[in-house]
């Protein structure tokens, strides 16, 4: 389907509502089903690896519904960490604002491209990205994520990426479903940036980061 790589269980294409619109999307059959999938099970034990990327979280919808009701400057370029199947990409992609999909799943990366397409964005890109690396481009203003703090040990990093990237008035917002962990996130970045919580949906925190001044 859409030039998609196999997987365990297959793809299917859908409307989601996305905030104020609804949108078409492909993404896997069944997300639980590559938990079973042997090559999933050789990642996991190099590295930990869980496909959450292929789940549909509720989070990253109440965030396109967050920028919807406070929209961003025009034009602004969007970095999306963690992207899954793309989702706030795209709703801020739908908004018209030039998006760069990332994730450490290269299919994660691949889906959301094809989202893009789908919805016929006109300016967006993708690449796999390790967050545990350097950040290899910097032509973006405002990086967003969500349900990305789920595991401590992604913390460090994360704040480390914030630290190399949230320089010259850039932001960055994440969105979270209330965690026990985000309030540890939340006490360690304060220690660096300015952290402010813009949002309390049902079930999703949204905060924005932004370098001391």
């Amino acid at each position: 389907m859409h030039d998609l790589p196999p997987i365990s269980g297959g793809w299917r294409e859908e409307e989601i509502d996305l905030g104020n619109r609804r949108a078409k999307i492909v993404r896997p059959s069944s997300a639980d089903d590559l938990l079973d999938d042997p090559q999933v099970h050789q990642k996991h034990d190099a590295d930990g690896y869980m496909p959450y990327w292929a789940y549909v979280w509720p989070t990253s919808q109440r965030m396109v519904s967050y920028f919807q009701d406070n929209p961003l400057p025009s034009g602004r370029r969007i970095l999306e960490l963690g992207c899954g199947v793309g989702l706030v990409g795209l709703g801020l992609g739908l908004q018209g604002h030039p998006v760069i999909f990332t994730d450490y799943d290269d299919v994660s990366v691949k889906t959301s491209l094809v989202n893009a397409k789908l919805n016929n964005l006109t300016n967006y890109d993708g690449f796999p990205y390790d967050w545990r690396e350097p950040l290899p481009r910097n032509d973006f203003d405002i990086l967003v994520a969500s349900d990305v703090l789920y595991e401590k040990r992604h913390h460090e990093p994360i704040l480390r990426l914030l630290s190399e990237s949230l320089t010259d008035g850039k932001l960055c917002y994440i969105g979270d479903p209330g965690r026990g962990l985000l309030s540890e996130f939340v006490e360690a970045a304060e220690k660096q940036f300015q952290v402010y919580l813009v949002e309390k949906y049902d079930r999703a925190i949204i905060l924005e980061i932004s370098a001391k001044s």
